[in-house]
C-alpha cells in the first residue's frame, strides 16, 4: 500500500501585514484562500487576525483521493 503524499504547494495570502501561508495539493483560488484563512481563525479559536506575524496552515484542498 502506497504512503499518501504530504500538501507541497504554498500560497501566500496577506491580510493587513498578517502573511497566512497556506499549503495544499495544488495552487488555490482566491476563495480557496478566503476559506482557508477562515479556517485558521477557527482552528486558532481567534475571532480576528493578528496586525502583524506568520501564520501556517495545512489543507486537502487538490488531494484526488486515489
Amino acid at each position: 500500500m502506497d504512503a499518501v503524499r504530504k500538501p507541497s504547494v504554498e500560497t501566500l495570502v496577506k491580510i493587513g501585514k498578517f502573511e497566512l501561508t497556506v499549503v495544499a495539493y495544488r495552487a488555490i483560488t482566491e476563495a480557496e484562500a478566503k476559506m482557508a484563512a477562515r479556517q485558521y481563525l477557527a482552528n486558532t479559536k481567534s475571532r480576528s487576525y493578528p496586525k502583524t506575524g506568520k501564520g501556517k496552515i495545512v489543507t486537502i484542498i487538490g488531494h484526488d483521493g486515489l
